[in-house]
């Protein structure tokens, strides 16, 4: 019995494009956590989208509705992550990244294209 699916994403960084590999649940509400596979952002800023802290984030977060990007204070509500001070633009990238590709895996499975 599948537990859920795992697909990949990539679009356009601060540097240049960046690659996810995302996991959610078998409901498709629920991220079960977000690797970043390749990145070129700068090393110390954006580059700390590769980390611990960052991409722990991911792990049970809500997807539907969409996730949201929140910065200078705490994630308020289920969809929000923070963003990496000093990286805002690397952050909003991970997020645009997964929403759009999210939103064409739940497109896919709506219409029956996922076999």
């Amino acid at each position: 019995e599948p537990v859920g699916l795992a697909f990949t994403a990539s679009g356009g960084g601060y540097q240049g494009e960046i690659i996810l590999m995302v996991g959610v649940d078998n409901n498709l509400t629920r991220s079960t956590g977000m690797t970043v596979l390749e990145n070129v952002e700068t090393p110390g800023l954006g580059g700390k989208i590769t980390g611990k802290s960052f991409q722990d984030q991911f792990k049970g977060l809500l997807v539907v509705p969409e996730i949201e990007l929140v910065k200078g204070k705490k994630p308020e509500r289920d969809n929000q992550v923070q963003a990496i001070t000093g990286a805002t633009i690397s952050s909003q990238a991970i997020v645009e990244i997964i929403n759009k590709r999210l939103s064409e895996v739940l497109k896919a499975f709506q219409q029956g294209e996922h076999r």
